[in-house]
C-alpha cells in the first residue's frame, strides 16, 4: 500500500515537472514571434475638388399668345419675361408684352374711328409662389421636373396713346425638361382703367393665355 502511494505521488511529481518545462520554454525568449501581415494593401490618395455649381436663379425668356381685350376681341401676344427665384418657393418676374388693337368694327358700325392708335403694351412686376413641385414621366423613362404657380403684380398699360395703372393675376404651369430650361403655360388677367368707349373710367377685364420658353442662368 505504502508503495502504490508513493508511486502515485512520484507520478505526480514528474506531470508538474513537464508542464512547468513546457510553460518555461515556451516563454523563452526569442521564441514568440508577431503575426505576419499576409496583404499590406496599397492606398493611393486622391485630392477631390468639389465643383462649383451655378445657382441658376436668374430666368430669361420669351413668350408668344393670345390676349382678349375687352370690347375689341382677340389678338396675338407676344413679349419678355425674367425672373429672380429667391427661394424654391418663391420668385419674383418682371414681363412686357406687346400686341395690335383694331376697331375695324366699330368703323364699319358707325362709320367712324373709335381709336387714335393701335398699339397696346404694357408691362408689370409680379410674386409668384410655387404650389405644386413634382414630376412627370414622359415614356415611363424620362422625368420632367414641374410646378404650379400663382401670382399676382402691378404694373402700366398703355393703350390708345394713354398710360394706365395695371393689375394683373394669373395661374401657370412649369416643365423643367433640362436643368438649364423650361416651359411655361400662363393665365392671367390684366385689370385696368378705360375710357375708350364709354367715355368714363370702367374697369376692364383682359384675359391672356401663352406659352414661353425661358433659360436659366
Amino acid at each position: 500500500m505504502c508503495n502504490m502511494n508513493k508511486n502515485i505521488v512520484y507520478f505526480c511529481l514528474y506531470l508538474l515537472a513537464g508542464l512547468w518545462s513546457a510553460a518555461v520554454s515556451a516563454q523563452a525568449p526569442g521564441e514568440s514571434r508577431a503575426p505576419e501581415q499576409i496583404i499590406e494593401p496599397e492606398i493611393e490618395r486622391r485630392e477631390i475638388e468639389t465643383p462649383s455649381i451655378s445657382a441658376q436663379d436668374v430666368e430669361l425668356g420669351a413668350f408668344y399668345g393670345v390676349i382678349s381685350i375687352e370690347n375689341f376681341g382677340a389678338s396675338q401676344l407676344m413679349g419678355a419675361r425674367l425672373a429672380y427665384h429667391i427661394t424654391e418657393d418663391f420668385f419674383i418676374e418682371g414681363v412686357y408684352g406687346r400686341t395690335t388693337v383694331s376697331d375695324e368694327v366699330f368703323r364699319r358700325e358707325t362709320a367712324q374711328a373709335v381709336l387714335d392708335d393701335d398699339r397696346f403694351n404694357y408691362y408689370n412686376l409680379s410674386v409668384g409662389a410655387n404650389l405644386f413641385p413634382g414630376e412627370l414621366y414622359l415614356l415611363g423613362k424620362w422625368a420632367v421636373g414641374t410646378s404650379v404657380y400663382l401670382k399676382a403684380g402691378v404694373g402700366n398699360v398703355t393703350f390708345n396713346e394713354e398710360d394706365r395703372q395695371s393689375f394683373n393675376f394669373g395661374l401657370g404651369m412649369r416643365f423643367l425638361p433640362l436643368d438649364w430650361m423650361a416651359l411655361h403655360i400662363d393665365m392671367e388677367d390684366l385689370v385696368f382703367e378705360s375710357d375708350v368707349l364709354a367715355g368714363q373710367n370702367r374697369v376692364t377685364h383682359n384675359f391672356m393665355l401663352y406659352g414661353s420658353l425661358t433659360f436659366y442662368f
